[in-house]
């Protein structure tokens, strides 16, 4: 077994005690090797390298001082050693966590014993090198207990300690705090568009906190690309497989909210795209108070990048000539009044953020009603947040909508897509107050409809 200790060479950092724990390995019969990563203090070194000599592993310890590539030695190591005699909750613990190696630490010394006492880590008494040689012994041997105790803190680190939180921490600490974005990729069966559309979520201007990618049991190889892309980026991708599928699409979003950390949240559907600027463009609007749903206009886009349309205009515009013309925000009842009593004027789920608390609230509140609707589910979340603040719009096309030939919305309108929209039209109509002349506007769209796709009128 290989042992590693990281940090700089001196007696605070205990670089003596790790090759006492070593020799006590070996002595009880335990043939260990071990390495130590770190610059060394210049008075420190020729009393390690002696004491090594004394102890009689000095061929089995290696001080190759400061290195640029950690990641290297975690990932050939069996065990980490914390032997700090006092250290400030020292990173290299969590470092080794994230690696999936086991740790022995003494207690009372650093900080970090707060890990050992979630089941995360192995404790000795401080200073007892004896102590700790025969506990990393111990723990070597236990494969079964070792292996639990090493994931278990894997997923503490992930889940807790990422260096995208510290660096959000420090700027609101600095007084300058950034919005904590949580982006939701809910993805099935999309290996064509999967890996760029997270790469375009990833080349962001803006800071994002994470990245959770669900996937619904999908049967193409897009798993493996999503796996793969959480492995190599840089951006904090969190992957989430399901083990069934789960039938709607809302489940995942609220599923996505569930495991989301941010103040905003961008559902990012996997076979959109976004512009560099997106979030940047779509995040001015929260700067006025209330709003808890902001959006920009969207490119229409085909199966193969192909540009279809420059906005949705043509089809916004008729229902309030010049409203779409410029940027605005607008009291979340009066957009009901003036656009989504008729129809759902915000084409794409992909190009809005809502702040994450109001979204809470509303699947708490609406849960059934949402998962009851298979087409007009986007629609009522919007009708329900818009019931609880404000909404903002950029007229400037910064997501990329993907438009399919075979969507089921175009190709396939039914008898339950017009039901649906009628009933956010009637839930419309009781959030707020509606003359009879947006009354008659809103049936006649309906008839509209009955004729453009040969249905009948119910009775």
């Amino acid at each position: 077994p290989l042992l590693l200790g990281v940090g700089y060479v001196d007696r605070r950092k205990g670089a003596d005690l790790f090759l006492r724990a070593l020799a006590e390995m070996r002595a009880a019969g335990l043939p260990a090797e071990a390495i130590w990563i770190g610059h060394a203090d210049r008075d420190e070194m020729p009393r390690v390298q002696a004491l090594a000599e004394k102890l009689g592993v000095a061929q089995h310890v290696r001080f190759p001082g400061r290195r640029d590539d950690p990641a290297r030695f975690y990932a050939a190591a069996d065990m980490f050693l914390l032997t700090s005699r006092e250290d400030p909750y020292p990173s290299v613990v969590l470092e080794a966590m994230a690696a999936e190696l086991p740790v022995v630490m003494f207690a009372g010394a650093t900080g970090s014993e707060d890990l050992a006492r979630q089941g995360l880590a192995l404790t000795v008494p401080a200073e007892d090198a004896a102590a700790m040689g025969r506990a990393a012994a111990a723990l070597l041997a236990d494969a079964e207990g070792r292996a639990a105790m090493v994931a278990k803190a894997a997923r503490h680190i992930a889940e807790n300690t990422s260096f995208t939180d510290y660096a959000f921490d420090l700027l609101t600490l600095a007084g300058k705090p950034v919005p904590r974005i949580s982006v939701i990729v809910p993805s099935y069966n999309y290996e064509k568009y999967i890996r760029e559309r997270i790469e375009s979520v990833a080349a962001q201007d803006m800071p994002i906190l994470e990245i959770i990618v669900l996937d619904d049991c999908s049967t193409d190889r897009s798993p493996e690309i999503i796996a793969e892309l959480a492995a190599s980026s840089p951006a904090p991708i969190r992957f989430v497989p399901n083990e069934t599928n789960s039938g709607n699409v809302f489940r995942q979003w609220q599923k996505g909210l569930g495991l989301a950390r941010g103040d905003y949240i961008w559902i990012a559907e996997a076979d959109d795209l976004a512009a560099p600027d997106f979030l940047s463009t779509v995040m001015r609007g929260f700067e006025a108070p209330g709003v808890v749903l902001s959006y920009c206009e969207s490119v229409q886009i085909d199966g193969d990048d192909n540009p279809l349309a420059p906005d949705y205009r043509y089809y916004t515009d008729p229902v309030a000539p010049g409203k779409w013309d410029a940027n605005y925000v607008n009291p979340g009842k009066a957009e009901i009044a003036q656009a989504l009593y008729l129809k759902n004027t915000i084409l794409n789920a992909s190009a809005v953020v809502m702040r994450a608390d109001a979204l809470r609230d509303v699947f708490e509140t609406h849960r059934a009603e949402i998962e009851g609707l298979r087409f007009a589910g986007d629609w009522a979340v919007y009708l329900n947040l818009l019931a609880r603040g404000d909404i903002a719009y950029s007229a400037l096309s910064r997501n990329y909508h993907r438009r399919h030939q075979s969507s089921v919305t175009i190709s396939n309108f039914n008898q339950q897509q017009l039901d649906e929209i009628g009933a956010m039209q009637k839930k419309a109509a009781r959030l707020v107050p509606l003359d009879s002349a947006k009354q008659r506007r809103a049936s006649d769209y309906l008839d509209e409809l009955r004729v453009q796709f040969g249905l009948k009128k119910a009775g």
